[in-house]
């Protein structure tokens, strides 16, 4: 545990005076800050934050702070009891309501310790914070959310949640369900604060995040004596006709084509599914006309299959399957869309083919189906 080689209260301290000091930055014009804090630890770290900023108020001025507290505080944690002393005694009032306005707001309501939809007072407000215009800054998770899946639990009947400013300071380590399902919407932007914790001896990482760019955005940087066969090639298989059963999809595979050209191959094909021979089939790309289009018949034929990194499935269709159990022998990386998982997922021997790759590097492009790399 973090706090068994630390004095009593010290992550509770610190945790407070991080959310503190990011709210001054995030909100440094804010003439009155909401604080929702709730009955157990999560809340303790809302009133260590209230604290400070209530001696801040007093030393410079022009500053509301405004404290809410739901639960009973006879039954609050350890910490956070300290913690609610300590911001009385300090001269913070604990108000039985949220203010009419607010220029910023923290949800100190439950963090991880959400383990069923909110009732009562406490429902009230969480639903005053997920509905406000105002930026909301989260201590260590956004209430409601499942630290490990990214659902966000609702009440029957409650709205969505404003798709405004939102922040999130997570503490100690950084939540898988912060980047999933719902957490990113709720969460909006993550800061990272580790309080200065010991590692945890014998504790390994359970998942990477890899949506992250590794060079930050930054453009990319290459040598002058290269030229696009430097930067390795992506075969794109998707984009199954309109002629196939009425159903057109060509746009998925080409969104997904241009996606990996920008985001730095150096060559990039796109073969088209259900094409009729003689029909108005796509021959370039107006937008990135650097793509090249293959036919299926050419492509699988080629040597590319065995060389490339592989996207298949993108608007797919039922057409993709029969391409599958070569796609699956031959490709060397491999991202399944969609449609390939669907068809997988219907026929046993494709599965099995699927399984056998574990060693030669796949991954998928969806949450229901396990990545591997």
């Amino acid at each position: 545990m973090a706090t068994s080689s630390l004095p009593p209260h010290t992550l509770m301290a610190r945790a407070g005076l991080r959310v503190a000091e990011l709210t001054r930055a995030l909100a440094p014009h804010a003439r009155r800050i909401w604080i929702a804090c709730g009955p157990g630890n999560n809340g303790g770290d809302g009133l260590v934050a209230a604290t400070h900023l209530h001696r801040f108020s007093r030393s410079m001025g022009g500053l509301d702070i405004v404290v809410t507290l739901c639960g009973d505080p006879a039954r609050q944690p350890a910490d956070a009891a300290q913690a609610l002393q300590q911001a009385l005694a300090a001269g913070v009032q604990i108000q039985d309501a949220p203010p009419s306005n607010f220029d910023f707001a923290m949800d100190a309501l439950l963090g991880i310790g959400g383990r069923r939809p909110p009732e009562g007072v406490l429902a009230e407000h969480l639903r005053v914070l997920r509905s406000s215009d105002a930026p909301v800054l989260s201590v260590d998770l956004p209430s409601g959310l499942d630290a490990e899946t990214g659902v966000l639990m609702r009440a029957p009947g409650a709205a969505a949640q404003a798709p405004n400013e939102r922040h999130t300071l997570s503490l100690l380590t950084l939540k898988p369900g912060l980047f999933t399902a719902d957490g990113r919407d709720a969460a909006g932007k993550v800061w990272f604060d580790d309080l200065g914790a010991p590692p945890c001896d014998g504790v390994l990482a359970q998942a990477q995040l890899l949506c992250e760019s590794p060079h930050g955005g930054a453009p990319l940087r290459r040598a002058h004596a290269s030229h696009k066969g430097s930067y390795g090639e992506v075969v794109v298989i998707g984009g199954q006709d309109i002629a196939h059963a009425g159903s057109g999809m060509t746009g998925a595979a080409v969104l997904a084509a241009r996606a990996a050209l920008h985001g730095g191959a150096g060559r990039v094909y796109v073969a088209l599914l259900g094409e009729t021979p003689g029909g108005p089939a796509v021959r370039w790309d107006p937008v990135c006309p650097e793509l090249m289009f293959r036919s299926v018949q050419a492509l699988m034929s080629s040597a590319l299959l065995q060389n490339a990194s592989v996207v298949c499935g993108c608007g797919g269709g039922d057409s993709v399957a029969e391409l599958l159990p070569a796609v699956l022998a031959q490709a060397p990386t491999l991202v399944l869309d969609a449609d390939a998982l669907n068809a997988i997922a219907r026929d046993n021997s494709l599965l099995k083919r699927l399984q056998e790759r574990r060693s030669s590097g796949w991954i998928t492009g969806s949450p229901r189906f396990q990545c591997n790399k």
